[in-house]
């Protein structure tokens, strides 16, 4: 339990735990990361997206847009992106690699 721990020290959210998979969330107005540990194949994979505003219309900021429209590609997009993985998500990865037994 302490790979949970210190993925919720850096603001990751469990939200799958089965047979199956682990996936991890991290989530801003902007951003998203998802830290997925694939068990039966004993892989993990980090995923980014970061949402671009549009910049052909008015600059809306994120707490005046509706909620149900908050990232629709009228306000702009979003973007999946390369990671550079920070030393403390490093070792809540690590940590969780040692508790899935698999290193």
């Amino acid at each position: 339990m302490r790979a949970r721990k210190l993925f919720n020290d850096l603001n990751f959210n469990l939200i799958t735990a089965d047979d199956k998979w682990l996936i991890y969330k991290y989530e801003t107005d902007y951003d998203k990361i998802f830290v997925y540990f694939l068990k039966d194949r004993k892989v993990y994979e980090i995923e980014c997206f970061h949402f671009v505003d549009n910049t052909e219309r008015t600059f809306v900021p994120m707490e005046e847009r509706p909620q149900n429209i908050k990232h629709s590609a009228t306000y702009g997009h979003w973007q999946k992106w390369n990671f550079v993985v920070w030393v403390e998500l490093h070792n809540a990865i690590n940590e969780q690699l040692i508790e899935l037994g698999w290193i």
